[in-house]
């Protein structure tokens, strides 16, 4: 395990933003990331997450940080961060947000995590695909060059239906794509069937954003996903 000395510089720069961010408000929700605890004593791993309102976590679920990254490492007894930023994408954003390379990496990259999960986005669904998979190729790019010692995954869009499912393919197949050229391990969200129509319950009001109990499966499954590949532990019983 490597051991992460955090001066009280890097605590400072933390607190004032350079990890944890307010969310803006999408399409559909909002809501806040709770701070990552990062104190000199606390040497223990960190998982990372980029990503968009899935990751960032919503008041249909998720919310104040209590998604599913935070599901993900405290199972394994993990410190965890997040950057994720609602209604973005590897191009997709909205109005005073930046796409993942522009408006994530950066914090990410500051907070040095052992492990980082890229997730999305299903944001990009109505943007070019070639403009994703270029985009994803470079964000991929930048961060292998900026966290060498870092173990990257790429999860892809999460769909919250069938038809929705369906109507990502192309965008999945492009990331996917990219994150197998890059050397990258990619968890294929939607021919793994995290969200079809046989989980509607676990889906908010809005047909678009996971319940509290959609997190937790999350969790289950990208769980179940990071250890298979070998980059987190077990699951604590």
């Amino acid at each position: 395990m490597r051991i992460v000395t955090v001066t009280a510089a890097v605590v400072l720069a933390v607190l004032a933003g350079l990890l944890v961010v307010k969310t803006r408000t999408d399409d559909h929700a909002a809501a806040e990331v709770r701070p990552v605890s990062i104190t000199a004593a606390d040497t223990r791993p960190m998982l990372g997450v980029i990503g968009d309102s899935f990751a960032a976590g919503t008041a249909l679920g998720g919310a104040g940080g209590q998604g599913f990254p935070m599901m993900v490492a405290e199972r394994v007894g993990w410190r965890w961060g997040t950057t994720a930023i609602g209604g973005t994408g590897y191009v997709a954003q909205l109005p005073g947000t930046l796409p993942y390379d522009g408006g994530q990496v950066d914090r990410m990259v500051a907070a040095r995590p052992d492990v980082l999960v890229v997730e999305g986005s299903q944001n990009d669904g109505r943007a070019d695909v070639a403009a994703v998979g270029r985009a994803a190729t470079a964000l991929y790019a930048h961060l292998r060059r900026a966290l060498p010692r870092t173990r990257i995954v790429v999860v892809g869009p999460v769909a919250s239906n069938s038809a929705q499912a369906a109507a990502l393919g192309s965008v999945d197949r492009a990331v996917g794509d990219a994150a197998r050229a890059a050397g990258l391990p990619y968890v294929d969200a939607i021919a793994e069937g995290w969200f079809t129509d046989a989980q509607a319950a676990l889906i908010g009001e809005d047909h678009i954003h996971p319940t509290w109990t959609g997190h937790q499966r999350i969790a289950d499954l990208l769980g179940a996903d990071l250890t298979r590949l070998g980059v987190l532990p077990p699951a604590r019983v």
